[in-house]
């Protein structure tokens, strides 16, 4: 199957009859940043709501694994330059989830325009630093790094200038 937005549609429902919870998923190309990403969305139309509960898990931590899981699986084998971005989408949790972020990086730029002062957001997973990265990236004087390590990681979000370029160009972005 060479449609990657398939394979993951398939490997998804798969996963999800394993578990148990056999249901379909639809697959929708999202291009973010020129880059090959697809939406898997679980149709939860049957589950009882114990079983969607389950499914997203603790502040989405379960629906963050199977993300997790597709990425890395259906991506083994593939040039780095090939793979796809997987976000696997059940019951409007990704969409809330985005909203909740873009709110937060509009509050943050605000922040950071108004003071001047570089302004620090903890408590992200790593995919939502990913995510506020790329939605800050389109702020022309707006400049992301993340600082610390794992658990204690944060994003910083600053006003671009000479010293911040500098110090942005040396940090890592993730």
């Amino acid at each position: 199957m060479s449609d990657p937005g398939d394979r993951g549609r398939v490997w998804l429902e798969g996963l999800l009859v394993r578990l148990g919870m056999p249901t379909s998923v639809e697959s929708r190309h999202d291009p973010i940043d020129n880059a090959p990403n697809y939406w898997l969305t679980i149709d939860a139309a049957s589950w009882s709501p114990e079983q969607t509960a389950i499914a997203v898990g603790e502040e989405g931590v379960t629906l963050d694994a199977m993300q997790y899981l597709a990425n890395m699986l259906l991506n083994v084998g593939n040039e780095r330059d090939d793979h796809c971005g997987y976000t696997i989408e059940l019951n409007g949790y990704r969409a809330q989830q985005r909203a909740a972020l873009e709110s937060v990086a509009a509050n943050a730029v605000a922040q950071v325009r108004e003071t001047g002062e570089s302004v620090a957001i903890d408590s992200l997973s790593s995919s939502q630093r990913k995510q506020l990265h790329a939605m800050l990236a389109a702020y022309s004087d707006i400049t992301t790094h993340s600082e610390g390590q794992e658990p204690h990681r944060h994003l910083v979000v600053a006003l671009k200038g000479p010293e911040t370029e500098a110090a942005t160009e040396a940090a890592d972005p993730s």
